[in-house]
């Protein structure tokens, strides 16, 4: 089973430079990003022996729509809009983001508050609070370590969690939101959770980092469940998420680590390992992504996985694209 805790993460937005050497964490891009929209394809295929090609069973699609428009104060960026006719949710959300000395202090949104903590020169801390708790223990807190002045290790524990909050029905809700939202495994959220709950405080998960130059090149991230490697190789061009990590918690899907590399990523490879049964069992997939660049940034994102199996003879291809327009 794939471990994922993106249970306690809505937004987690966090300012990082120099590939995370601890240089400074300011967060201030030369590329600012003005609006971002998305569209997405998927092709149903079946495989002919008698004329040895793949034909096309079925094709859908979503056309072209805005999802995102950031607000810039100068060269600090304000707030994030959601378009709502892009979500499950049908209304516009917020997130606001607040600074000290150009560092994120502090995201905040309808449901959420996710403070920072820095130590010196370094983020030491990132904890989440659930606003609709009205509670001041964090359900969730990020410890970032460092080794070689370069980010090596992340652990995630669950201080706040408890029981009965995890078995309201808004807890529910809130849930099968984060599901359709973020496609988030239901059961693999619950399981975890719940896991979390059972003490005062424990380490959720472990993510291990190494480096090739100026990006991550794996991350190795470990649970009682089993663990997972995600494998990155990479483009040679500006890249816009650069030291600004946009959701934290997608580190977990493998594409949330591009906060910290100076370049885009091309491919993305999860091996998984499950303990859960009595053998280990491995899975593995794949992530490809496309780019279309203007002046050495990406204009436009595309990103491929395939589905099924070939040797079954069928399959399912993924296609979704961003579309970014930048400040001039």
């Amino acid at each position: 089973m794939k471990s994922n805790i993106l249970c306690a993460v809505v937004l987690a937005a966090v300012s990082l430079t120099a590939a995370c050497t601890g240089k400074d964490w300011a967060y201030t891009p030369k590329g600012e990003i003005e609006k971002v929209y998305y569209s997405s394809e998927v092709v149903d295929e079946i495989y002919n022996a008698e004329t040895d090609r793949w034909e096309t069973v079925n094709t859908s699609s979503t056309p072209k729509v805005l999802t995102e428009t950031w607000n810039w104060d100068d060269n600090l960026l304000r707030s994030i809009v959601f378009n709502g006719e892009s979500n499950t949710s049908g209304q516009d959300r917020t997130a606001y983001f607040s600074y000290s000395q150009k560092r994120i202090s502090l995201i905040e949104t309808e449901d959420q508050r996710i403070v920072f903590t820095y130590s010196g020169r370094n983020l030491s801390k990132a904890e989440m609070f659930d606003k609709r708790h009205d509670t001041d223990r964090a359900f969730l807190s990020y410890y970032f370590k460092y080794e070689d002045k370069k980010l090596s290790r992340i652990e995630v524990m669950s201080p706040g969690a408890t029981k009965s909050q995890l078995a309201t029905p808004l807890q529910q809700r809130w849930m099968a939101y984060m599901h359709e939202a973020m496609g988030v495994p239901a059961m693999a959220m619950d399981k975890v959770c719940r896991k979390a709950a059972d003490t005062k405080e424990e380490i959720v998960e472990i993510m291990k980092l190494m480096w090739s130059g100026g990006n991550v090149s794996s991350v190795t991230i470990e649970s009682d469940y089993g663990s997972q490697k995600v494998d990155y190789t990479y483009d040679t061009k500006n890249n816009p998420y650069s030291h600004f990590l946009y959701t934290l918690g997608s580190i977990y899907a493998g594409e949330g680590i591009e906060f910290a590399n100076q370049n885009n990523i091309t491919k993305v490879v999860t091996t998984y390992m499950s303990d859960e049964m009595e053998e280990e069992a491995e899975e593995q997939t794949e992530v490809i992504y496309h780019y279309t660049y203007q002046n050495d940034w990406p204009v436009v994102k595309q990103r491929v996985q395939v589905y099924g199996d070939e040797q079954e003879g069928s399959r399912v291809t993924e296609r979704s694209f961003n579309y970014y327009e930048y400040d001039d």
